[in-house]
């Protein structure tokens, strides 16, 4: 029940207007701060919406349709970048490097 709701186009299209602000948002924090964890973040927010679309077969209906090796090769592509991502920003957002130089090497 609850995956036929995720998969209706109204609430997808809510999700990405949601998502769409969000990124207007962050952007702005960036430009008035000039902080650059905001890029990471915008970019965080931007793959995890492009693998939550693949993940629904949105992209394979709208974007790309009938390429099918694209759609499979490119989940563990944006899987990889939301991570990657999400580290960088956390690692600039909580300055790991002046509390713990020993896990920024590792980061």
């Amino acid at each position: 029940m609850s995956y036929q709701i995720f998969n209706q186009p109204v609430f997808v299209g809510f999700f990405l207007g949601v998502m769409l602000l969000m990124i207007v948002y962050n952007f702005s924090l960036y430009i008035g701060f000039k902080d650059k964890s905001y890029i990471y973040l915008i970019l965080f927010i931007l793959t995890s919406c492009i693998g939550l679309l693949i993940i629904n077969g949105v992209t394979f209906n709208y974007i790309w349709p009938n390429l099918y090796k694209l759609t499979n090769r490119s989940l563990p592509f944006f899987i990889f970048a939301s991570l990657a991502s999400s580290i960088e920003f956390y690692r600039l957002l909580l300055k790991v490097k002046s509390f713990n130089p020993l896990l920024e090497k590792i980061l």
